[in-house]
């Protein structure tokens, strides 16, 4: 990020200060958040009624539900769609030449971010934490937009309205790395800190600082906050709680906040999709390790000595050793095992907890691979599965489209911005906007509207074809359209264009067919044809190739005793193979085509007289 020396309105005590505020503010989702994490993760115990810890003994629904959900999520990709300022216009000003432009250089940056990364990321974040985030930074090194995501964890926005047309007015952004990190990236602000703690402090390499981002529609700037040490302070200043030193900082040339929060649709407040389910999993967690405990216990039971009345049984080997390592003796007394069976409706609560952590998180057992019990048909399986886990999906693509075209925004307007971002030339590969662009930021980005849409939201890949195909057999929808809402079909342009090559190669081929087997068409021309196909021509070249040596051979005339006269394996007269011959007369006597007509028009006007020796 290049430096500036422009004055913000937000300077690094300040952008600290608020970044700490709303950290406070937004303490309870935060929370809950980091439960999810946790829980994601398998950072967490269980606690016990005997007030031990245990780690989980059971399938982990939450990790396994927000995988699944978003990878089902992930499958499909939404299309851009860039309509002209002028439909009317081919190229210039408002034409559809520019509207591709801006199509393609959007397609370009975000191939160029990963957004296939980027995509599983931001629905996982959507589906755990109900809320994702991303932000957009002028990239000077390789001179494009660089689109990022951010954890909802260390993302404190501004009040904003409600998705999709509100975005924060600012936002910051706040983790924490290791001091070594800024020493390595940052030395000027290393040694700007390292000078505030005084002469006497030094720094281990071990110690962590906090680093803020600060995104508006003014400013781009980077801060390093770290807590003060003890001693050190700066001779004749008063002890501070925090130092603050710029790490970067340039003017916001885009013109708007390049931050996009956008966050699960609930009615009160910001929950992910899993938090209503920690309490049953819990309860799972538990019944299930008191289930295995008494499970141990059968198969170790207690173990009881019984003596006569009145005479206790002795242990005449001192302690009782376990039956595996030895052997016990007994005298005076018998030994009797107190046999306990676990109880048998643990394993029915065990399933009617895990049916409701389901239910609640949406989790359908065929996202594991399994199929529930109560179904008998692939057809119930799928219309259980479009009812329980499609309408989710599609709700959480359509908040993902609306992020997307916010970062397309965004990126337009910081391309357009900054001269050094301004023009670029790619080869784009993303789907459904394939091809070559050379884009110029000033001409091109003349509006920023678009949109990003998915085709059918929620829908599977698998249904969507055989949807597709009824639609178009049924004559309501073209081929092309189809095309464009495939997933499969990247460039659905250059895929008409290759089915319509393909259509007139085999009509061709079945003309050509045709033709030798009607005899129009000589086999010796046909071996041509393959001969040339042989050498590396397209057939297009290869029967143009023939057709331009059979014109020339049947141009040129030789006499009848000449091996080109003749038809060879094909049958006299067929076909053009023979070149054309001389008349004998005329052969020996030398005349010209031109002296033939000459020599006509005097016999004409001679009456049939001897014919003149020319």
């Amino acid at each position: 990020m290049l430096e500036t020396h422009h004055t913000f309105r937000m300077d690094p005590e300040a952008i600290v200060n608020a970044v700490h505020a709303r950290q406070i503010a937004q303490g309870p989702a935060l929370a809950g958040m980091r439960e999810v994490i946790q829980r994601y993760d398998g950072d967490f115990a269980i606690g016990l009624p005997t007030g031990e810890q245990t780690p989980a003994t059971i399938a982990n629904l939450v990790a396994s539900g927000i995988d699944n959900l978003a990878l089902q999520a992930s499958i499909s990709s939404p299309t851009l769609v860039f309509p002209p300022l002028d439909p009317t216009r081919k190229r210039g000003p408002g034409s559809a030449q520019y509207a591709r432009n801006r199509r393609l250089a959007c397609a370009s940056w975000l191939e160029l971010n990963n957004f296939n990364l980027i995509k599983g990321r931001i629905f996982r974040f959507l589906i755990g934490t109900g809320s994702a985030a991303m932000v957009v930074w002028p990239d000077f090194k390789t001179g494009i937009p660089r689109m990022q995501w951010r954890s909802p964890l260390n993302t404190f926005p501004s009040e904003y309205g409600d998705f999709p047309d509100a975005q924060p007015e600012d936002c910051g952004f706040s983790y924490v790395q290791a001091i070594s990190t800024v020493r390595k990236n940052y030395p000027a602000a290393y040694a700007e800190l390292a000078y505030m703690c005084g002469p006497r402090h030094k720094f281990t390499g071990t110690e962590t600082v906090e680093i803020i981002e600060w995104v508006d529609d003014e400013q781009l700037t980077r801060v390093v906050s770290m807590v003060a040490p003890k001693q050190g302070y700066l001779p004749g200043a008063s002890p501070k709680s925090n130092y603050v030193v710029t790490l970067e900082s340039v003017e916001n040339k885009s013109g708007m906040c390049p931050a996009i929060v956008s966050n699960r649709i609930t009615i009160g407040k910001l929950v992910g999709q899993f938090n209503s389910i920690f309490g049953m999993h819990d309860s799972a967690q538990q019944l299930m390790h008191l289930d295995l405990e008494a499970q141990v216990k059968a198969v170790y039971p207690d173990i009881v000595l019984i003596g006569p009345p009145g005479q206790p049984p002795v242990l005449t080997n001192g302690d009782w050793v376990d039956g595996r390592y030895g052997v016990n003796m007994l005298q005076g007394g018998s030994v009797q095992t107190i046999q306990t069976s676990p109880p048998q409706g643990v394993g029915v609560m065990l399933d009617r907890l895990e049916r409701n952590e389901r239910i609640e998180g949406g989790v359908n057992a065929q996202l594991g691979g399994e199929s529930p019990t109560n179904i008998q048909t692939g057809r119930a399986g799928q219309n259980l599965f479009n009812t329980s886990v499609s309408p989710r999906i599609a709700e959480y693509q359509t908040i993902f489209a609306g992020m997307i075209q916010a970062a397309n925004k965004r990126m337009m307007a910081t391309a357009k911005g900054y001269s050094e971002l301004q023009k670029k030339s790619f080869f784009v590969t993303f789907p459904k906007n394939g091809g070559h662009v050379d884009y110029d930021a000033v001409r091109d980005f003349e509006t920023y509207d678009h949109k990003v849409v998915y085709s059918y939201p929620g829908v599977d890949p698998g249904q969507l074809a055989v949807a597709l195909l009824q639609r178009v057999g049924a004559g309501l929808l073209s081929a092309e359209s189809a095309m464009e809402a495939d997933p499969f079909v990247q460039d659905p342009e250059s895929e008409m264009g290759r089915i319509r090559f393909e259509a007139t190669e085999r009509l061709a081929f079945d003309g050509l067919g045709a033709l030798v087997q009607g005899g129009t068409i000589s086999m010796v021309d046909l071996a041509g044809i393959g001969n040339e196909m042989k050498k590396g021509s397209s057939w297009m070249e290869a029967i143009d190739k023939v057709q331009q040596a059979a014109q020339k051979r049947q141009a040129t005339q030789v006499a009848p005793g000449d091996p080109a006269a003749q038809a060879g394996i094909q049958a006299p007269g067929m076909s053009g193979v023979e070149s054309p011959t001389v008349d004998p007369s005329e052969s020996v006597s030398g005349i010209a085509p031109a002296q033939r007509n000459v020599r006509d028009l005097l016999l004409t006007l001679g009456g049939g007289a001897t014919r003149p020796q020319l």
